[in-house]
């Protein structure tokens, strides 16, 4: 949440630090504007109006050991005030995302912005 008059822009993500040749990859990677709009892999999403909660899910599928690659992509589902809309196959950031090793959350905006997190959860699904 950004409330309305110090509307932050901020970063969410999920980065790959065992690239060869590179500090890292970022997979899924969501930008969330001062405006409020979701942008993922360059797309605008849909928008969170200032001072307004959204809950923000990311499922992906990092495969398994002897099966079929795994997508390149994830599920990002938000829901603003009870409507949840639901983004199937976003492409991650970059293509080479492969490991799961680092999340977190960063202030790209103007000093002075300010955003909440709360409820945070990671788990893996089997």
């Amino acid at each position: 949440m950004s409330p309305a008059g110090q509307s932050a822009e901020y970063y969410l993500g999920l980065r790959d630090y065992t690239v060869p040749g590179r500090e890292y990859a970022d997979g899924p990677s969501i930008l969330v504007k001062p405006d409020g709009a979701v942008v993922a892999s360059g797309r605008a999403l849909t928008a969170i109006p200032p001072g307004a909660w959204a809950h923000l899910e990311i499922l992906l599928d990092l495969g398994r050991p002897g099966k079929a690659a795994a997508p390149k992509s994830f599920r990002l589902a938000v829901t603003i005030a009870g409507k949840e809309q639901v983004f199937d196959a976003v492409p991650y950031q970059q293509s080479e995302f492969a490991h799961f090793t680092w999340f977190g959350f960063s202030s790209v905006g103007k000093p002075g912005s300010v955003f909440y997190v709360d409820n945070l959860r990671l788990e893996m699904l089997k």
